[in-house]
């Protein structure tokens, strides 16, 4: 970071250049020795998980992951238009998407009940995960019925734990 604004920051009251897209990784390399190309082909062009937990372990460091909530998921982002929920976003592999539903799919009822923006997170609630439910949207005014797993909540709590036998490991990692 620091090279990062030595080199692309605010200059004597005038603003920095740009970072260009290749520039965070050659800086990176530069100052590691080491050819992080693919790294950053998985890490930061890539949409799989990182490996978080594992990437920390070395350095004295757990990732605790924990749902906020014991509602279960229906593998889905949704948008309030009015009193009517959409889905906005599925995602991939998740039981909204193997249901058969899809981004752009205006959600009318679960189980028979009409499904609003204040009533969705109260359905959802009743249920377990791994509960099958019946979904009943449109899509592009074709009214169509999805037999959907709920999934378990989702993990949206996270915590770094750090243990004092790495310290020094740490320390020299950051840098402090």
């Amino acid at each position: 970071m620091r090279v990062l604004w030595l080199r692309h920051g605010e200059r004597r009251g005038h603003c920095g250049i740009g970072v260009g897209d290749e520039d965070i990784r050659l800086i990176a390399e530069e100052l590691s020795g080491l050819d992080l190309t693919r790294f950053f082909t998985d890490a930061v062009h890539g949409t799989q998980e990182l490996a978080l937990a594992e990437l920390l372990k070395p350095f004295g460091i757990t990732l605790k992951s924990a749902s906020a909530s014991r509602t279960p998921t229906i593998g889905a982002q949704t948008t309030q238009e009015g009193n009517e929920v959409r889905l906005a976003t599925v995602y991939a592999a998740g039981p909204a998407q193997s249901a058969g539903l899809s981004a752009g799919d205006l959600l009318v009822a679960i189980d028979g009940l009409r499904v609003t923006p204040s009533t969705l997170e109260r359905l959802l609630s009743r249920r377990k995960p791994g509960a099958t439910i019946q979904v009943q949207a449109f899509r592009r005014d074709e009214l169509m019925a999805f037999s959907l797993q709920l999934g378990p909540p989702a993990s949206d709590r996270h915590t770094l734990l750090l243990t004092r036998s790495a310290n020094s490991l740490r320390r020299a990692w950051l840098g402090t």
